[in-house]
């Protein structure tokens, strides 16, 4: 019963963020939209959301709710480079409750905040 009701969440999220998606054609609203819908679905804190560039070869911050917001489009990990790179690289979702025991953790200065600790 458990992984039924955790699949018509992860639905009705679905549905949530297409109607919300629908509702708007500028990509600053979209992506706090985005951002706003995934941080509840995944009753977290805080969500950052990176997108790949290829003229920059890496994945760029490109939305966030709780992180520094002057980093936005400053930021750019390799793929492979921190959770996030590895995470990219492997195209395999990874949920880590502390992070800061992870060799792959990369403390961005002026970024991170330490109350951040799961991703």
């Amino acid at each position: 019963m458990a992984t039924r009701d955790r699949e018509l969440r992860e639905l009705l999220f679905l549905q949530q963020l297409s109607v919300a998606a629908a509702s708007t054609m500028q990509r600053d609203e979209l992506l706090a939209l985005v951002i706003g819908q995934t941080t509840g679905a995944m009753e977290a804190d805080v969500c950052s959301l990176y997108l790949y560039d290829s003229v920059r070869a890496g994945l760029v911050l490109t939305a966030t709710n709780g992180l520094n917001q002057s980093a936005v489009g400053k930021v750019v990990m390799r793929p492979g480079q921190g959770i996030t790179g590895a995470v990219a690289a492997s195209r395999q979702p990874l949920s880590i409750a502390d992070v800061s025991g992870d060799p792959r953790f990369k403390w961005i200065e002026g970024v991170d905040q330490k109350r951040f600790t799961s991703m």
